[in-house]
Parts: C-alpha cells; structure tokens; sequence
C-alpha cells in the first residue's frame, strides 16, 4: 500500500508542474499572438518585457521544484518562439 501511495503522490506532483509549465506556455503564446497584430512600438517592447519576466518566474519556479526540468525545456521552447516573433515585430517597426 505504501508503494501506490508513494507512486500517486508522485504523479500528482508532477501533473501540478507540468500543469504550471503550461500556464506559463498559453501565457506566452497569448502573448506572441498579440504581438503579431500589434503596430505600436511601445506596447510591442512591453510584450518584450513580458515575456522576459514569465520567463524569470519560469526559472524561479524551477528552482524551487514548482515545475519540472523536462516542463521547464518545453516552456522554453515556446517562450524562445514567442520571443522571435516579437523580436521580429519590433524589428519591422524600427
């Protein structure tokens, strides 16, 4: 009994990080889309932000076991998107 215990507490463990990860993922993706509809420079740079403080959050989350490494790589796959079409959207109003 305490093996399907353990074996459930950790799953449930990792359903919450992967859970968090995915948040922070939908963030950045809503983020980029409005990014790509933009045409402000200002509000484009504060998209900019943004997505660096989620990913400083990410990073926070991490180090404190609240998401996963393999969540974390994933969100930082997104969030590197998302960065490139903003970047590419400040770049095309400079």
């Amino acid at each position: 009994m305490p093996t399907t215990w353990g074996y459930c507490s950790q799953r449930l463990i990792e359903r919450r990080q992967k859970n968090q990860a995915d948040a922070y993922s939908s963030e950045a993706i809503e983020l980029m889309n409005r990014a790509q509809t933009c045409e402000s420079a200002p509000e484009l740079a504060e998209f900019h932000g943004r997505l660096l403080a989620l990913l400083t959050k990410a990073v926070h989350e991490l180090d404190e076991d609240r998401i996963s490494a393999a969540s974390f790589q994933s969100f930082r796959a997104v969030l590197g998107i998302a960065l490139d079409v903003v970047d590419q959207r400040i770049q095309s109003r400079g």
